[in-house]
């Protein structure tokens, strides 16, 4: 369907046969692959390929390849050159701002570039052969915090301190706003905010409030024991109504996971983690504030529970 007249390579039939070959390669495998063509880079790709380019998809095909990708282009150039000079290259765990389901997020890629020369022998484009490696690189990321996350807890005793350092954590490995705790008073139903960790611009959110001034809904899904996640406070039906949304936007707050924990069947507790733009929470990342909050907890509790036990002691004597 492309008018390939418009295009810097022209129509198909006029293509020398090394560009012919090439495409052909791409358009029967299932590895992301694409070429830029000429001097003006002229950007082809296969099937594979299109889950990458999102929105860009189809205008991106015969289009110019700074054109296709701006944003990646500083970086992309010098591995295109690096190519057009005759040299093959390639990136092992390159990482690379991609938009995705309406979010720009980091994702990690092995990339082969290798020169394509023409009947002459100059080079006269650049193949480029792709294999995500973002699961993986996730899972290894995950894992290497939470053995941080187990060496730090294992010499502290002070409950606070535990709750402090594991938001300190967290926080800084998703790259939240904030992350805090909190503790219910459900016959009041009030919630004591307190052990923050905050990236700019977000403050510090500390003190004692009613529970319903974050939302019935969350307060409804703590006591029923569920995990309350919400990509965009402004478009969410649970909070976009009534004051719910000012609220949460007067705290810095447009996206959150909230983590509830309890006790003899009552909460007791949140392990919160917001973010002052909407963000599409993943499920590993939900997992993740799970895992993590049942393990501070149980933390907590060993260390109230070894306090407890000093101050009996102490009371016998």
């Amino acid at each position: 369907a492309r008018d390939w007249s418009r295009t810097a390579v022209g129509h198909p039939d006029s293509w020398p046969a090394e560009l012919r070959n090439t495409v052909a390669l791409m358009l029967g495998s299932r590895f992301p692959m694409f070429v830029a063509w000429g001097k003006e880079l002229t950007f082809l790709y296969n099937a594979a390929y299109v889950y990458l380019l999102d929105n860009k998809h189809p205008a991106a095909l015969g289009s110019p390849l700074p054109q296709v990708w701006p944003e990646l282009w500083p970086q992309v150039r010098p591995l295109i050159e690096s190519t057009f000079s005759g040299q093959a290259t390639i990136g092992e765990d390159v990482t690379r701002i991609i938009r995705s389901n309406g979010r720009d997020e980091p994702r990690t890629f092995t990339l082969s570039y290798s020169p394509v020369r023409a009947a002459d022998g100059v080079v006269a484009g650049a193949f480029c052969v792709i294999r995500e490696t973002t699961a993986r690189t996730r899972l290894e990321q995950r894992q290497a915090f939470q053995l941080r996350l187990s060496d730090a807890l294992r010499t502290l005793t002070d409950p606070g301190q535990i709750m402090t350092v594991t938001a300190e954590l967290l926080g800084t490995h998703l790259n939240a706003s904030r992350v805090l705790s909190g503790d219910y008073d459900c016959d009041q139903q009030l919630l004591t905010l307190h052990s923050n960790f905050t990236l700019a611009p977000a403050v510090p959110l500390v003190g004692t409030f009613p529970a319903a001034s974050f939302g019935i809904e969350n307060f409804k899904s703590a006591e029923n024991g569920a995990t309350w996640v919400c990509d965009d406070m402004a478009n969410d039906l649970r909070t976009s109504a009534g004051n719910v949304f000012p609220a949460f936007d007067a705290l810095g707050i447009r996206s959150a996971i909230a983590v509830p924990h309890h006790r003899n069947g009552s909460v007791i507790s949140q392990l919160f983690v917001n973010d002052s733009k909407p963000r599409a929470w993943r499920p590993d990342e939900v997992q993740l504030v799970e895992d993590v909050a049942d393990r501070m907890w149980n933390a907590v509790e060993r260390a109230r529970a070894e306090v407890a036990l000093v101050h009996a002691d102490r009371r016998k004597d």
